[in-house]
């Protein structure tokens, strides 16, 4: 069973591996017929489209509101010399590949297996654009640099 979001390695070698030992497709066949079983035993079939009742749920103003709010209880486990809150005239570097990329930083199973690149599948995401913008506000806003070299940066 393989579980990547992406790529066919797994499948090209399957299939390599049924053409030169056709043999094997019977223990691939009880092998699936095994996980099937399990999937029924389990329940996971009783429901075409689990949760898609609840999908006008997510991302209306309620559950946005809602998010809104749950990001004011967000706890700093420690804040070690008053690291927060930032003083308004604190000199901030945002830099490396996923820091304006949600779904980076989000990680694999959020919304897609291994994960997604990009922020156009967070329709309510913005850290990076709030955090810059904020930081623009008060002149804190040092440099960004996407390839996380620090050469040209100013502080």
């Amino acid at each position: 069973m393989s579980m990547t979001g992406f790529g066919w390695t797994f499948t090209n070698g399957t299939n390599t591996l049924i053409e030169k030992t056709p043999s094997i497709m019977d223990r691939l066949k009880e092998s699936v017929r095994r996980i099937l079983k399990l999937k029924l035993k389990l329940g996971l079939y009783d429901t075409p489209v689990p949760g898609a009742k609840n999908l006008e749920l997510v991302g209306n103003d309620d559950d946005v509101a809602a998010a809104l709010k749950f990001r004011e209880s967000i706890v700093l486990l420690q804040n070690n010399d008053s690291t927060l809150p930032l003083p308004t005239n604190a000199s901030v570097f945002l830099t490396g590949p996923s820091a304006n990329n949600i779904g980076y930083q989000c990680g694999g199973w959020t919304l897609i297996g291994q994960g997604v690149s990009g922020n156009d599948m967070y329709a309510h995401g913005f850290l990076f654009g709030r955090v810059s913008n904020r930081l623009l506000e008060n002149n804190s806003f040092s440099a960004f640099l996407p390839d996380g070299s620090a050469a040209k940066a100013r502080w």
